[in-house]
């Protein structure tokens, strides 16, 4: 089942680039962020992020599906509507 959480944590793990920075802000566990990220993988049937113990990063379709959210693009405290805060 798609849950908006699931999309929510997905968007900003894109945007942080990191599940546990991602976790943190959402003040959940990084083993709950991956949950939610493979919740989505399986939905869609593609893989969002390619992983390793070291490093993350979007897979083709994982940015794709990046692109269609403004948010995902930009880091903590910043948006698409404030793509510069220190203006």
């Amino acid at each position: 089942m798609f849950r908006l959480e699931d999309l929510t944590l997905f968007v900003r793990a894109a945007a942080l680039g990191s599940f546990s920075d991602a976790a943190r802000e959402a003040g959940q566990q990084p083993a709950q962020v991956s949950a939610a990220i493979k919740r989505l993988e399986t939905i869609l049937n593609i893989r969002l992020f390619a992983r390793s113990t070291r490093s993350l990063r979007l897979t083709p379709e994982g940015d794709t599906a990046a692109l269609r959210h403004p948010d995902a693009r930009y880091p903590r405290g910043r948006s698409a509507e404030d793509p510069d805060p220190g203006r």
